[in-house]
């Protein structure tokens, strides 16, 4: 049961930081136009 929660939270994680990536890249593109 514990495996699963952290399986869990590292996916929940890697989710949010591939979020922000693509939000900063996004940020970026709306600036350089």
């Amino acid at each position: 049961m514990e495996d699963l929660i952290c399986i869990g939270t590292i996916g929940l994680i890697k989710a949010i930081e591939s979020y922000r990536t693509r939000a900063r890249s996004w940020l970026l593109l709306q600036l350089a136009v």
